[in-house]
This record gives structure tokens, C-alpha cells and sequence, in this order.
């Protein structure tokens, strides 16, 4: 990577191995290098000097990572330094997040803000390897995967802390796919980025990858649901539209054709909501139960059928379930809330928390035993809840024991699952995230593998 100096590029190495950091800074010679904790404390942990030819190597305390400023006069550049990245590496100065979350300079005006407080997120969304959060501001930060641009900022360079989505304002629902990413504004315009092999950035064609938003043709939503490669949305006059891929059947237009631009799902009057999911969809209506359609390998659909070969190319009725007031689609299961904090499943093993050994799938629903008073309630490969009453707990699919996730306490605004890790929103504003994180899609600066996002540890995003 490349690093500015009063407008001519300059490079440099960067070698940590836990205790001792080895830097050259050409364009720094003779300057200073100091290596600081990241926030909260943002304190300086040791200093050097820089020799002739602008390198120094600093002993320092063993610890997981740390923000490397350099500076000479009254310029200087951040670098933020995680173990788990290639060792030696080209220098990471002048990214905008990373001067952001020391924040020790002066800070370009494309900077982040450096506490979660003065960001205030609003909302989450997970993908398959990416994260992204929705600011009450209205713009958008993404991390992790970034191979086919989905951080949207435009890079294609994967990010362990978040970054700014180029371009997004008034921005009011987001939604994350396995390589794709999609906006819903406040004008009802839907704006997507990242991969278009399946059609699902939703311009009228199916190929490549945008690296930053466009816009989906001739839309405009008041809700907007992302599935791993496909979306759906709810139009301004009432019609569930989805786009993307539909070899399962996951559009419910009849067939099994790719989609590139929205097209409208037939046999769903009054739609309140609709999710997408892996290769699945579901809509609530008002007053007229739940509709699902897709694949049905695990009974997921909830019309009692299920099999390999079995599919629902158009909407059906899930059978036993009213007054579901939230969908909530996983890989291969489905989840609603009823009544009051209730939870009923139907697909792969949904037997429920704290039956070790009992992964069975049903495909009619039924009350997920054990649980009640359930505020939020996130799927994926997993299942994870967030009772009224504070905390968050997680089981994998079929599979105990109920685990309470380590670090998340208190009431939670927000909790959402991807593919291999979750997140939640804390009522203090902070955001927290488990599971694996070999590609930074944990948030923490890290590229660090931690397996198993019902394992009870979490760790802090760094905004």
C-alpha cells in the first residue's frame, strides 16, 4: 500500500511479532514513531525516533493490536496493526479508518468519527464474511470481505475495522447477501454493490461486481430484504418484488430464471413484510398467516413436505401459524414470533436449544420449548435470541446447549447472524461481535479465526 508524503507516494514495511514492532517509513527519516492502544484509551504505550533512513524497531507490551503513528514536523500518518495479517506487509498508512480509530492527527475530512457514541448505530446486517451497520446519520459502515467490493468504499481491500459506504445518504434499511450488499433511502430508491454473477445488483444484468452503490431499476420500497444471492422488497404500492438468483426457486415467479431487475411475486396481497433468505423466502400478510417459497431440502418452507428435490417455485400458506408479528429466515430453518415472545421453527434442526444429540427437521412448525419472553430473535447456521430481560444466548442449529454470549449484557436494540458470526447492538450504543473473523468481518481490527459464535466470547467493534 501506499503511503502519501506531501503528495509523492512512499513505501515502507511493517513486521509485529506480539512484542516488537519493526518499521520503515520512507518520507519520515529522523521523525518519530509512537505506538498507542486503540480505543478506548488511545494511550501511548511507547516512543522511538526514527533513524536517517526513517526505520526504528519498538519493544512493546504483548498484546492482541495496536495503532503505529509516524510522524515529522507537523505531518504525520496511522496505521492500525493486528497480528493475523500477512508479516511482513506493505504499510497501512493513510486509510481513513485507521487514522480514525487512533485518532492522535489531524483527520481527513473523509475521516470516521472515533467513538460508537458519536456514530450512533441503528441497525445491523450480516452477509456471508462482510458486516455492516447503519448510522441514525443515515450513512452506512461495512467490514471484513471486501473481494468483490462488498464494503462498498470502493477499494476491493478487505477491512478488519469499519469503513464508509461511498455515497449512501438518508439511508433507512440495509441488508447484507454472501458477496453482495444492498441500501434502502429514505426516498424509497434501493441502491446494491458488490457481486453481480446472479443478477442481484439488480440493473439488467448478471455479471462482474460494483465496488460501489448503484442503483436497482425502477424501484421504489418502503422495506427491502437481502438473501444470500438474491433480494426482495415490498414497493410503494403494495407488491413483493424479488431479483437475483432462482435456480431454488427463491424469487417465487414460476420458474427458475435468473432475475436482473425486480419482478413481482404473485399471490400476495397485503404484504406486511418479507425476508429473503439462503436459498428460501417467506412473506407476512395482514391477516392472512405466513407465505413461503424456494427450496424445501429441510422442510424449511413449513407446508409439511420436504426433501432434496423438493421445490415451491410460487408462494404456499405455512401451515399452524398465526399472529406471527417477525419472520426470521436461517440457512435452512425458519423462525417466527407469536403471541407473547413465543418462538415457532420448522426446517433443519429445529428441535430446539438443550437437546444435544436430537437434530431432527420438521417441517410443520412448533413452539420451540425453553424460551419465552424473547425480544429479538436472529438465524443463519445458527439461532440466537435476545430475551427482554438483557443478553443474548445462542445454539447452533439442532444442536445444544443454550449459551449466553460472553460480553453482551443489558437490553439489545439490534442482534443479526450471518453465515459464520454474529453481532449485537448494546442499549449503550456499542457494538459487539462472535464467531469467526478470519476475514475481519468481527469488526475488532483483527483478521483472527474464533471459531463458534455460541462459544459465549465477544468482542468490541471498533468504529
Amino acid at each position: 500500500m501506499k503511503l502519501q508524503i506531501d503528495g509523492r507516494d512512499a513505501r515502507g514495511t511493517l513486521r509485529f511479532d506480539g512484542t516488537r514492532i519493526t518499521l520503515k517509513a520512507p518520507g519520515f527519516e529522523s521523525g518519530s514513531v509512537d505506538i498507542l492502544v486503540p480505543p478506548p484509551s488511545r494511550r501511548s504505550v511507547q516512543a522511538a525516533t526514527l533513524d536517517s533512513e526513517g526505520a526504528a524497531t519498538v519493544e512493546v507490551p504483548e498484546g492482541a493490536q495496536y495503532c503505529v503513528k509516524v510522524q515529522k514536523g507537523a505531518k504525520c500518518d496511522v496505521a492500525l496493526l493486528s497480528p493475523g495479517l500477512d508479516n511482513p506487509r506493505p504499510l497501512a498508512f493513510g486509510d481513513a479508518y485507521a487514522v480514525a480509530t487512533c485518532g492522535a492527527c489531524p483527520q481527513p475530512a473523509a475521516a470516521l468519527s472515533t467513538t460508537v457514541g458519536e456514530l450512533r448505530v441503528s441497525a445491523l446486517a450480516l452477509g456471508g464474511e462482510t458486516s455492516c451497520a447503519l448510522l441514525a446519520e443515515g450513512t452506512v459502515r461495512c467490514w471484513g470481505e471486501n473481494a468483490m467490493g462488498m464494503l462498498g468504499d470502493g477499494s476491493g481491500m478487505t477491512q478488519p475495522v469499519p469503513v464508509r459506504v461511498e455515497g449512501l445518504r438518508d439511508v433507512q434499511e440495509i441488508g447484507v447477501g454472501s458477496r453482495h450488499a444492498c441500501a434502502r433511502k429514505r426516498d424509497g430508491s434501493v441502491w446494491c454493490w458488490g457481486d453481480n454473477s446472479r443478477g442481484q445488483l439488480g440493473h439488467g444484468t448478471s455479471k462482474g461486481h460494483e465496488s460501489v452503490p448503484g442503483q436497482v431499476s425502477g424501484l421504489v420500497a418502503t422495506s427491502l430484504s437481502v438473501g444470500s444471492f438474491h433480494n426482495c422488497a415490498i414497493s410503494k404500492d403494495g407488491q413483493v418484488l424479488c431479483w437475483g438468483w432462482n435456480d431454488y426457486r427463491q424469487l417465487g415467479v414460476g420458474d427458475r430464471d435468473i432475475r436482473s431487475t425486480p419482478t413481482i411475486v404473485n399471490g400476495l396481497p397485503n404484504p406486511e413484510e418479507v425476508r429473503a433468505g439462503h436459498f428460501h423466502t417467506c412473506a407476512r400478510l395482514q391477516r392472512a398467516g405466513l407465505r413461503c417459497w424456494g427450496w424445501n431440502s429441510h422442510g424449511q418452507i413449513g407446508d409439511g413436505s420436504e426433501g432434496e428435490s423438493v421445490f415451491r417455485d410460487t408462494p404456499v400458506e405455512v401451515k399452524a401459524v398465526r399472529g406471527a408479528t417477525n419472520m426470521i429466515l436461517g440457512v435452512h430453518h425458519t423462525c417466527a414470533l407469536v403471541g407473547k415472545g413465543e418462538l415457532m421453527c420448522w426446517g433443519q434442526g429445529t428441535g430446539g436449544p438443550n437437546q444435544p444429540g436430537k437434530i431432527r427437521n420438521s417441517s410443520l412448525p412448533f413452539q420451540v420449548q425453553g424460551l419465552s419472553d424473547i425480544g429479538k430473535v436472529a438465524a443463519g447456521f445458527q439461532t440466537c435470541v435476545a430475551p427482554k430481560s438483557g443478553g443474548a444466548q445462542c445454539w447452533n442449529v439442532g444442536a445444544g446447549p443454550l449459551t449466553p454470549v460472553g460480553g453482551v449484557q443489558g437490553p439489545i436494540a439490534d442482534i443479526v447472524v450471518g453465515e459464520g458470526h454474529a453481532c449485537a447492538l448494546l442499549s449503550d450504543g456499542s457494538v459487539r461481535c462472535w464467531g469467526r473473523g478470519a476475514r475481519g468481518q468481527l469488526g475488532d481490527g483483527l483478521c483472527k479465526e474464533r471459531y463458534g459464535a455460541a462459544a459465549g466470547k465477544s468482542v468490541q467493534v471498533l468504529f
